[in-house]
C-alpha cells in the first residue's frame, strides 16, 4: 500500500489503555477510544460522525507493555490505520503501535463528574474515581462548569480522594460524553 493512501486510512482517536494480553508472547493489547479527532479544531465523541469501531476499541499489534508503561492510567492520541486481518465479531477494525501513540497537545479534552459545584471560598469535591484528564468538568442538574485544574488533598475515610480545585483561565471547547474505564 503506497503512504499516501495509507494517510488517507488513517484515523486519529483520543484513548487510554484497556488491557493487555499477559499469556501472548507478541506483548500485544487493546486501547478504548473515547474520541476521534476529526481536525485540529474538531474532536467529536466516537462513533458520533462516523462508524470509527463496534468495539471502541484499537488493536496494539505489539510493544503494548511499553505503551501501558508511558501512559498508565491516562488519556493520550493515537493514530490508528484499518486492519489488513479478517475480521469477526468482536474484532477491532483499527490498529496501531507505540511510535504511533502521543500525549495530548494543550487541553483537548476534560472528563465530566456528576457532582455539585463546590463553594467557591473552599473549592474541594470528593470523586469517586482518579480523574483521567488534566482537567476536569462538573456537571449539576443540567448544568457543565469548569474546566478545573485539580489537586489530591487527602483520602477519605471510605477510600475515596478530596481534590482542591482551581479554574483554568485558557480557552477551552468543551463535549460532552459519558464514560468510564472497564
Amino acid at each position: 500500500m503506497d503512504k499516501h493512501r495509507l494517510q488517507q486510512n488513517e484515523r486519529r482517536v483520543i484513548c487510554a489503555i484497556e488491557r493487555g494480553y499477559s499469556n501472548s508472547e507478541s506483548d500485544v493489547g487493546k486501547l478504548r477510544a473515547f474520541f476521534e479527532i476529526i481536525s485540529p479544531s474538531e474532536i467529536t465523541p466516537i462513533n458520533c460522525t462516523e462508524m470509527f469501531c463496534e468495539t471502541e476499541k484499537v488493536f496494539v499489534t505489539g510493544r503494548f507493555s511499553e505503551l501501558q508503561e508511558k501512559y498508565g492510567d491516562k488519556l493520550f492520541e493515537a493514530s490508528c490505520i484499518p486492519s489488513s486481518f479478517e475480521r469477526r465479531d468482536g474484532d477491532c477494525r483499527y490498529v496501531t503501535r507505540l511510535d504511533s501513540c502521543s500525549d495530548i497537545k494543550g487541553l483537548s479534552c476534560s472528563q465530566v463528574f456528576d457532582h455539585p459545584l463546590p463553594n467557591a471560598t473552599e473549592p474541594e469535591v470528593v470523586l469517586t474515581s482518579k480523574p483521567i484528564t488534566k482537567s476536569i468538568l462538573l456537571r449539576s442538574k443540567d448544568y457543565i462548569y469548569g474546566p478545573f485544574e485539580y489537586m489530591p488533598i487527602t483520602d477519605t475515610a471510605d477510600g475515596n480522594q478530596r481534590y482542591q480545585l482551581k479554574a483554568i483561565t485558557s480557552p477551552i471547547k468543551i463535549l460532552y460524553r459519558h464514560f468510564t474505564l472497564e
